[in-house]
């Protein structure tokens, strides 16, 4: 596809609805819309890390406050004992901002047939749980390991600077941002590449036709 300065300033026109219109209805709807990943993302914090299990759950006690109780597996020296328990936060919007920004990318995504840009929405949706898998996970998981660098400098104890710390940072600096956009140039990039093999067989199916007819 060509671009051309009208499908980029479709794009932008696309762009800003989507995010507006996201934006709006996560404010009103973000507990509704994330509860049912939760459990996802809990697995996805065991699996990351040993230290302690995991639950996430939305805070009874400060609504909109996706809460994070884990409980220790074993002793952490000078942190905390084992069966201890310890608590993460992050609020239901700034967790649902890469799905804003991943939905409003493939909605303005230029796309030459309305049928492509309802695929690329349908892939959203797996897509969401890539994100949410890479997101969610290692900010809360990111949160509890500041903690503990807290407790390991405040008792001078050397502690290693864990990668799940090193992840948190790095979604906090633009990775929120920088995901969703891969995502969506990756899948639209495949799609037109698909879209356009299929196009190329059949010209070249019609004119081996015409060439054997002629024969």
């Amino acid at each position: 596809m060509k671009i051309t300065k009208a499908i980029l300033w479709g794009a932008s026109w696309r762009l800003i609805l989507a995010w507006l219109i996201l934006s709006i209805f996560v404010l009103l709807q973000g507990e509704r819309l994330i509860r049912p990943v939760l459990p996802f993302a809990s697995a996805v914090v065991e699996t990351i890390q040993s230290d302690y299990r995991a639950t996430l759950k939305i805070s009874n006690d400060q609504p909109g406050l996706i809460q994070m109780q884990a409980t220790t597996r074993r002793v952490i020296p000078s942190i905390a004992g084992r069966g201890a328990k310890l608590t993460a936060g992050v609020h239901v919007s700034h967790a649902l901002v890469p799905l804003v920004l991943l939905f409003s990318f493939l909605f303005a995504w230029p796309v030459e047939k309305h049928q492509e840009r309802l695929i690329l929405l349908i892939l959203g949706i797996p897509l969401s749980f890539i994100l949410i898998a890479l997101t969610l996970p290692f900010q809360l998981a990111g949160s509890l390991e500041n903690m503990f660098q807290g407790y390991a400098q405040q008792y001078d104890v050397n502690r290693e600077k864990p990668l799940l710390l090193t992840g948190m940072l790095f979604l906090e600096v633009g990775g929120r941002w920088l995901l969703p956009i891969v995502l969506t140039v990756c899948t639209g990039l495949v799609m037109q590449l698909m879209g356009s093999k299929p196009k190329h067989s059949i010209k070249l199916k019609k004119r081996t036709l015409k060439h054997q007819q002629i024969r």
